[in-house]
């Protein structure tokens, strides 16, 4: 008993050879076996015989037509992007793949992407661009006019802590950004007037897409002259770096989507962003007062978070460091949690401007 397709596939051959019958051809036979091989259709025509290859090729192309709908990828419904498909006016914008994903970027009036902002936030977002790799949310790409005063909403993310934490005289000249993407914590480092922002992103696509193919929405972000973009992997970076270079910042803020990291996918992928040796390598490009932060997604339970943390301790211990709390903070948002390590120990407690700027946007 033949299939389902294949019924299918017999029923396109017929279609083709009466076609073929009515413009003259004379038809042999339909599946001729030839050796192991199998020819859909065999026929005769007066005209070079290059015409039995075509009507080969037509059956193919003729299948693969009907059943493009089946070959095509299906996008889950519970995928980000099929959900904010759904929202007002949403279109796809620009596509590409890569063997590190697809990439989707997606436009809509409804749109915003700001992780854990806080409740009691009072400036509004402007404009954005979702970014998605395989169809899960991976940042957004903000509209920058050149005015920080614009991105101020990005201060009421658990992102800004560091910047609190050192104070409003703080020397941050210099700030490194781990996975840049559509350059929020770029625009965030702006904001508190950092004088010089390298920004690292390991997908070039996005690279272009930002620099690039949406410049003119990004007011030329990554090409402002106190922002240097680097399109490399992070520890090869950090690994070529000189010695004397150092960071008041290091931030690292949410490298993977929710859905993929609550999912535990990349449970057999580890990150060598999160070692014991990464750490210590952050830290030796840190200033005296710098700080390394690290940004992750809330997990209920807690895993994340706990597991940065305690790595940041095991770094600090392997430093010879006997009070590793001296070093360390942790505040968290509804939805992200940001871990600070200090590389030099406080000279004064910080809970006081740490304590106004978390009460102030709980």
């Amino acid at each position: 008993m033949r299939t389902g397709s294949q019924q299918t596939g017999d029923a396109a051959e017929r279609l083709v050879a009466e076609r073929l019958r009515a413009a003259g051809w004379t038809i042999l036979g339909l599946n001729v076996h030839v050796g192991r091989a199998e020819l859909d259709i065999v026929a005769i025509d007066p005209v070079p015989p290059a015409r039995l290859v075509v009507v080969i090729l037509l059956v193919a192309l003729f299948y693969l037509q009907l059943f493009n709908s089946f070959l095509s990828p299906r996008i889950s419904q519970y995928k980000g992007l099929r959900v904010n498909l759904s929202l007002p006016g949403a279109e796809i914008i620009a596509r590409d793949s890569s063997p590190l994903g697809r990439l989707d970027v997606l436009r809509s009036p409804a749109f915003h992407y700001a992780p854990g902002l806080s409740f009691a936030t009072q400036p509004t977002p402007p404009e954005q661009l979702g970014l998605f790799v395989d169809a899960e949310l991976a940042g957004a790409i903000t509209r920058f006019r050149g005015d920080v005063s614009e991105v101020d909403f990005l201060d009421w993310t658990s992102s800004a802590l560091p910047y609190h934490v050192l104070g409003p005289q703080a020397d941050t000249k210099r700030v490194l950004i781990v996975g840049a993407g559509g350059g929020a914590d770029v625009l965030l480092a702006l904001y508190h007037k950092a004088e010089r922002v390298e920004a690292l992103e390991l997908d070039p696509r996005i690279v272009r897409l930002v620099r690039d193919t949406f410049a003119d929405f990004t007011g030329g972000l990554y090409r402002l002259p106190q922002v240097r973009l680097h399109a490399r992997e992070a520890r090869g970076f950090f690994e070529a770096l000189s010695a004397e270079e150092r960071y008041d910042l290091i931030q690292i803020s949410l490298l993977d989507s929710f859905a993929a990291s609550s999912a535990g996918v990349h449970a057999l992928n580890e990150s060598y962003l999160y070692t014991v040796e990464a750490f210590a390598r952050f830290f030796d490009h840190l200033s005296p007062d710098g700080f390394l932060a690290i940004t992750r997604w809330v997990k209920s339970p807690p895993r994340d978070n706990i597991k940065v943390f305690a790595t940041a301790v095991a770094a600090l211990e392997a430093r010879g460091i006997a009070e590793p709390a001296a070093h360390l903070a942790m505040v968290r948002s509804w939805a992200t949690a940001t871990t600070l390590i200090k590389r030099a120990p406080r000279r004064r407690r910080p809970e006081g401007r740490r304590n106004t700027a978390t009460s102030a946007r709980r």
